[in-house]
């Protein structure tokens, strides 16, 4: 829809489709709210704990943010560097041909609506933590702490909503911090490598995820260190771990960048069918990559969250014992 006639005649326009998409989602998505309450009826009826629908609730619940907040960074920053360049880019998020009159305002005012972004991101991450309190609060006053993965019905709407307008937020951060540097590249080229190049993409997102990895590190030391100060440091705990979030998503962008540039190249030796050889080459790879992913990756990541809800649980615990 961005790339019609109709809708790229202006900036203004063209953000048209970024709501148009996330209407859709939505309406969507409420057929899934419908599956997952039949499960938790069936295990109910079933005299069941209701484990499995709990965990479908989770991951559906997740991945329903994710891909909300995916779309909407992604077409949001096509709209920004439209309004920047004046050129829209193409479907697949790159300038092409190649931006003759780039600079380094360019440059600049890209990575400002990026530092915008993280710092609306840091705001969403504090207003979300308000909301669920506020709705999770008892009678007695005493605040009961929310349990990671809870769905939607448990949590609202409101707080649903400040999720996913983080994570989008977080994640325009990692793509205009992603195009920015693409851009920079393009105006001083490191070694003399194209950035176009696999060769350049692979460079750039190992300059990227060193620099993210030092960014994390200081801030991990800033996060001990504000866990051990006696005094209420929740709001700049919350801004810690959304500029963490938001910068570990740019290391993923990077590499899917790279990966993308590589699968291309290859799709295009198949002149005929580029595109159809594209889908097929995602689709293999698909399939290569479930089974270790499955194995070991998503069987670490739910023992870290049993781990995670255990210290919060102790944690909301030992809260609520020393107010008594």
């Amino acid at each position: 829809m961005q790339q019609s006639e109709l809708f790229k005649q202006s900036p203004a326009l063209c953000f048209v489709p970024v709501l148009i998409t996330l209407l859709v989602l939505v309406v969507f998505f409420r057929g899934t709210a419908v599956f997952k309450k039949k499960l938790r009826q069936e295990a109910a009826g079933l005299g069941h704990p209701g484990k499995r629908s709990e965990i479908v609730h989770e991951s559906v619940s997740e991945a329903e943010n994710d891909i909300l907040s995916l779309a909407a960074s992604f077409l949001t920053v096509q709209v920004c560097r439209f309004a920047i360049t004046g050129r829209l880019p193409n479907e697949e998020g790159l300038e092409e041909p190649r931006l003759a009159h780039l600079s380094s305002g360019h440059v600049a005012a890209l990575g400002g609506m990026g530092f915008a972004f993280v710092i609306a991101s840091i705001a969403m991450a504090r207003v979300r933590s308000m909301l669920v309190r506020r709705s999770h609060s008892n009678s007695t006053g005493h605040v009961k702490l929310i349990k990671p993965g809870e769905g939607p019905e448990e949590e609202g709407i409101a707080v649903r909503i400040a999720e996913v307008v983080m994570d989008a937020c977080a994640k325009c951060f990692a793509w205009c911090s992603l195009m920015s540097a693409r851009w920079a590249w393009m105006l001083y080229p490191v070694l003399g490598i194209d950035v176009h190049t696999i060769d350049g993409r692979i460079m750039l997102a190992l300059i990227l995820s060193l620099l993210t990895f030092i960014v994390v590190y200081l801030l991990d030391k800033v996060d001990d260190a504000l866990h051990q100060s006696s005094s209420d440091t929740e709001t700049a705990e919350h801004a810690v771990l959304s500029i963490i979030g938001a910068v570990s998503v740019l290391v993923g962008f990077t590499w899917e960048h790279s990966f993308d540039g590589a699968v291309t190249a290859v799709a295009d030796l198949n002149h005929g069918h580029p595109r159809l050889t594209k889908f097929v080459l995602g689709i293999c790879v698909f399939f290569f990559l479930y089974r270790p992913w499955r194995r070991y990756i998503l069987r670490r990541a739910l023992q870290l969250q049993d781990l995670k809800k255990d210290r919060e649980m102790a944690l909301a615990a030992k809260e609520q014992t020393a107010t008594h």
